[in-house]
């Protein structure tokens, strides 16, 4: 909320995961990549049907004393409706935190996969624009092995090797 706000470009020069993927780099007014950078999501507050799901993964609720479990549910409802006015605000489809967990999306494609990302058309397709490389070419890369990424296509709605991504 506070990089939309203050108008701020975001230069992403090595990884961008989870919140800062989710909420940071759709709030800057120009999205700047680094030609190896990685953005990259695996989920978020929608990846639940409902924030008794989100509180149920997080809590035990037979273990759980009551009065917390009640306490997860109001923040955890807080949490969504706050995601869901800034994903309005910034006008981008709110299910791109969420595309990898959708039946046949075939997330995680390898096992050392932490995240997928999108190819920069389909970024400008869920509305994650501008996007911009500070380079000739994206070419996302990771430098540990046991930490990979799949490109999840908007057509297919299938991830796959990061390698598709191509001449983007």
């Amino acid at each position: 909320e506070w990089v939309l706000a203050a108008g701020l470009d975001v230069y992403v020069d090595g990884y961008c995961y989870s919140s800062c993927a989710n909420y940071v780099f759709p709030a800057g007014r120009r999205k700047i990549l680094a030609d190896s950078a990685m953005v990259g999501w695996h989920g978020g507050t929608r990846q639940w049907e409902s924030a008794e799901a989100m509180c149920r993964e997080a809590l035990d609720p037979a273990v759980t004393p009551g009065a917390e479990f009640q306490a997860c549910l109001l923040r955890a409802e807080g949490l969504r409706q706050r995601e869901a006015r800034l994903f309005d605000l910034l006008g981008v489809d709110p299910s791109f935190t969420v595309r990898g967990f959708r039946d046949g999306a075939n997330y995680p494609s390898a096992p050392t996969d932490v995240a997928w990302t999108y190819s920069l058309a389909d970024m400008e397709r869920l509305g994650l624009r501008p996007v911009a490389v500070d380079g000739r070419r994206w070419r996302p890369r990771s430098d540990r092995p046991d930490h990979t990424v799949c490109l999840l296509d908007l057509g297919s709605g299938r991830c796959g090797p990061l390698q598709a991504l191509g001449s983007e």
